[in-house]
């Protein structure tokens, strides 16, 4: 969601161009203040599957010349690439860097490992950055066919990209020190945080007094902590005070979710991105708990959660507990599980939490304005000014 509002925020002044995979082909999407033009470009072969057995590839020549493609039919001097999951690394040390400036956003572990949330398999749990290969081996191989040196292959290439890149973006610091303590040696100079960006409306009241109606935001997922959300639940049941109403907002597995509807929790599943605070306004919600148990990059739920002014109640994991810690909230050691959350929420249906501001969070004009700065310092450095 946060690409899509900083795309349609920068065609109301500008012109730029997506790219993207659909079907056979690959679709340049032109778009600015005199309107929208899609053109597909020349048929290449097929991608593989989501199912297929082959872990994603370190090369793709489909990818290279769709590139190639579209930049000679622009005239492009920067090509922006939104995140490394799904993409080839080797394939992307190819290009004519000449001609073509690269920047590369970093919105997630993709670059590191192709589970992007680090969810070591068939475990379920973080994998705590494993730099054992043998180990990351074991891991992929429940899901791919994966050929020996594979991992160590992909993370040397996916480090040279990195170092090449002309800027690399991350949406928090917490991200941006992780990618450098797992790629050593990357250049300082040329990264910078930029923050992403929800859209915002005027928030309506928020409601006062402890809270009566709790939500688990996010999804009921492994790596979202879903298998935490029945023990919160149960710890309440022989409790005199506790809340009225349980809700889990987003996707999950169906066996964890089968558990909650059993508990009498109930269930919304998909919301579109961005609507999160009109549901919890509808569903007469006072508190949101966000169960991550793996690092994330920045979270754009706990965004949406401050946009409602809904307090929330999160594990001190990546960069939703430093932003916690920072912003408000109330965070929760990871070692404390279930009990922590639980305790974390008895404390809340005893108190009155304090309501979040969302006065701090940025606008898709500022990030807008951010990404327009970046492609001038790259295209027109400093020095050449």
């Amino acid at each position: 969601m946060s690409v899509l509002a900083r795309h349609e925020e920068h065609a109301r002044s500008d012109r730029h161009a997506l790219l993207y995979p659909a079907g056979s082909r690959y679709r340049l999407e032109i778009v600015g203040p005199e309107g929208r033009l899609a053109v597909d470009g020349p048929p290449t072969p097929a991608a593989p599957p989501r199912d297929s057995p082959r872990p994603p590839p370190l090369a793709e020549p489909r990818v290279l010349d769709a590139v190639r493609w579209a930049a000679g039919r622009l005239g492009s001097e920067v090509l922006h690439v939104e995140n490394l999951g799904g993409l080839p690394p080797e394939s992307l040390l190819e290009l004519d860097r000449t001609a073509l400036r690269l920047v590369v956003s970093l919105h997630d572990f993709a670059a590191f490992c192709p589970r992007p949330h680090l969810i070591e398999e068939p475990h379920g749990t973080f994998c705590g950055y494993c730099r054992d290969l043998a180990r990351c081996h074991r891991c992929l191989a429940a899901t791919w066919d994966v050929p020996g040196g594979y991992q160590a292959e992909r993370r040397q290439a996916s480090g040279a990209l990195l170092a090449v890149a002309d800027r690399l973006v991350f949406p928090s610091e917490f991200l941006r020190r992780k990618i450098n303590d797992l790629f050593v040696g990357l250049d300082s100079a040329r990264q910078l945080v930029i923050p992403p960006a929800i859209p915002l409306s005027t928030p309506e009241e928020a409601p006062s007094g402890p809270p009566r109606r709790v939500a688990f935001v996010g999804g009921a997922r492994r790596h979202k902590g879903g298998a935490l959300l029945g023990d919160v639940v149960s710890r309440f049941r022989s409790e005199h005070r506790k809340p009225e109403r349980w809700w889990v907002l987003g996707p999950g597995d169906p066996s964890i979710l089968l558990r909650l509807r059993d508990l009498g929790v109930g269930v919304r599943g998909y919301y579109r991105a961005g609507s999160l605070p009109r549901l919890l306004s509808d569903l007469q919600i006072d508190l949101a708990v966000l169960a991550s148990t793996s690092p994330e990059s920045y979270s754009l739920t706990l965004s949406e959660c401050w946009a409602a002014r809904r307090p929330v109640i999160a594990f001190d994991v990546g960069a939703v507990g430093e932003r916690i810690r920072a912003g408000g909230g109330t965070p929760v050691p990871p070692s404390a599980g279930a009990e922590g959350l639980a305790c974390a929420i008895r404390h809340a249906l005893e108190t009155a939490p304090p309501r979040p501001e969302p006065s701090g969070l940025p606008s898709p004009i500022d990030v807008a304005d951010s990404h327009r700065r970046l492609y001038d310092e790259v295209v027109r450095p400093p020095c050449l000014r």
